[in-house]
């Protein structure tokens, strides 16, 4: 998100990350750190965040984490290490990549696991097409890819390029997995759904 008022929130990224600190209090988690294999016999989710600008900004988490407290911290990292995207687009590709290569590392002891991208995105994402290859290669992960346009506020319209972006990155039925919401509204529209996807999964996933 850019640095403007979302839904009453006077910096719309810092809005984001609340809510998701929010989220993270409650989600069930694999209580297993950073680093450490739990292979897939623990329920739970695992989680790692990137933010991406023209190139994506290190974690300080090199590797998913069901630890609530790890996982806290590396939100308060996110914020004092935000990012203003520099054009009126943004860059994901890097991202992707850095999530393939995490991906990776992990294997083959995480083989089994289920996995789903989050894409929060604020503004139209210009290297969707240049992205092709990594993109392509999600599902052969078990990468479920859900996208969601965070706007102003509810009465905001959904411009056709911030409209394309998610819907070209979310996996299919698009019109479940690309959604449109708020800073406020993210809990209910787009985190719950994480929530049931896990219980799906079985709550293995990272």
């Amino acid at each position: 998100a850019e640095y403007m008022g979302y839904s009453g929130h006077p910096n719309g990224f810092v809005g984001m990350m609340q809510r998701l600190k929010q989220w993270i209090e409650f989600v069930p988690l694999t209580g297993t750190k950073a680093g450490v294999t739990d292979g897939s016999q623990v329920d739970g989710f695992r989680i790692l965040f990137y933010q991406y600008t023209t190139a994506v900004t290190s974690p300080n988490l090199k590797a998913p984490s069901g630890d609530r407290d790890q996982l806290l911290q590396s939100l308060e990292w996110q914020i004092a290490n935000y990012q203003k995207f520099a054009a009126s687009s943004a860059t994901i590709c890097p991202a992707v990549k850095q999530v393939i290569k995490d991906i990776t590392a992990t294997l083959p002891a995480a083989l089994d696991r289920n996995r789903v991208m989050l894409v929060l995105a604020g503004t139209q994402i210009g290297d969707i097409t240049a992205c092709a290859t990594p993109l392509g290669q999600l599902p052969g992960y078990s990468v479920v890819t859900v996208a969601a346009a965070v706007l102003p506020g509810v009465d905001t319209t959904l411009s056709a390029n911030l409209n394309s972006s998610i819907t070209r990155l979310a996996s299919e039925p698009r019109d479940t997995l690309a959604v449109k919401t708020t800073v406020d509204g993210l809990t209910s529209d787009v985190l719950w759904f994480l929530d049931e996807w896990g219980f799906d999964a079985n709550y293995d996933p990272d």
